[in-house]
């Protein structure tokens, strides 16, 4: 009895404590769903989509966030896939995104506020840049809402993509037929 006491003691404390101690929040594009990858390098060419993941980081319960995505001209946004709920407004323009049901973020747990397809072409690119900022004029800071509607302001992270080479997708035995 006196070891679920403690444990439940020292589950308290952790939950009193972890919002405290947090750090700030944080909204970016990931190329993971772990949220750990802020930097892609991947193969191009006109076949290839990539995925990417808006996520955030708080110590809340999250209901909704406000912000926009700046790409780099040479990255087209093809789609965007969130959570169940209501999305008013547009990533590349501004949006503001409500979740039907809380998402939690204690201990690190990223929050996925949308799943991304992307699309470059056949263009080469060195660091594209992907990068979260205010829904202006709406908000003036990039803004998570909690599940109770309060709005906490977080910081918008910048991602780079790199395509080093684009691709086709033929074989290496297509290619050996063309010379023989």
């Amino acid at each position: 009895m006196k070891k679920c006491h403690w444990l439940l003691t020292i589950a308290l404390v952790l939950l009193v404590v972890s919002p405290a101690a947090a750090q700030q929040a944080s909204i970016g594009v990931y190329f993971n769903a772990a949220g750990t990858q802020t930097t892609g390098v991947f193969n191009g060419g006109y076949d290839v989509m990539h995925d990417a993941y808006l996520i955030a980081f708080v110590e809340t319960f999250v209901g909704g966030a406000a912000c926009k995505l700046v790409l780099d001209p040479r990255i087209i946004l093809l789609s965007a896939t969130y959570p169940a709920g209501i999305q008013i407004g547009d990533l590349l323009t501004g949006i503001e995104i409500a979740a039907t049901d809380p998402i939690m973020g204690y201990f690190g747990q990223p929050v996925r506020l949308a799943t991304l397809k992307l699309f470059t072409g056949a263009n080469l690119l060195a660091n594209g840049t992907l990068s979260v900022q205010p829904f202006t004029p709406n908000y003036a800071d990039v803004m998570v809402a909690d599940v109770g509607g309060n709005l906490l302001t977080a910081t918008g992270l910048t991602s780079w993509l790199t395509i080093p080479v684009a691709t086709e997708t033929n074989s290496w035995s297509h290619v050996k037929d063309l010379y023989r």
